[in-house]
């Protein structure tokens, strides 16, 4: 669903219902929007967790209301994607920004996406 190819994220927005998650990277650093730094790996996780969404096919109908929106800035700031997310049944339909096609997504990949970005953590103090 994203174009990231090998380029890591500079900014990552998720609004699930109720929860927003702001994430923006300061050299290696991942930031919450609440100047809070947080661990990389957990960070890393959802990283991959949203290159893992992908369209299982291509479908003519049934994106309603969304659910979780997806926004990922990449490419130095260049390159900023929004992709929003409905439930359909058994499975969710994705929809980006400027484009008329919709996709529809396997359940996992949503459900590991959304369990990921909860399982966010700060990173540990130093012990300096």
């Amino acid at each position: 669903m994203f174009d990231l190819g090998s380029d890591d994220p500079n900014k990552i927005e998720i609004r699930d219902g109720s929860k927003t998650y702001f994430l923006t990277r300061s050299g290696e650093d991942w930031w919450a929007g609440n100047a809070k730094k947080m661990d990389a790996d957990t960070v890393d996780e959802l990283i991959d967790k949203i290159r893992d969404l992908s369209a299982s096919k291509f479908v003519d109908s049934g994106f309603a209301a969304p659910l979780i929106d997806l926004t990922v800035t990449s490419n130095g700031g260049k390159r900023v994607e929004k992709v929003a997310v409905a439930k359909a049944g058994d499975n969710y339909i994705a929809k980006r920004e400027s484009d008329p096609a919709l996709y529809q997504l396997d359940a996992k990949a949503v459900d590991d996406l959304t369990k990921s970005a909860g399982d966010m953590k700060p990173a540990a103090a130093s012990g300096k």
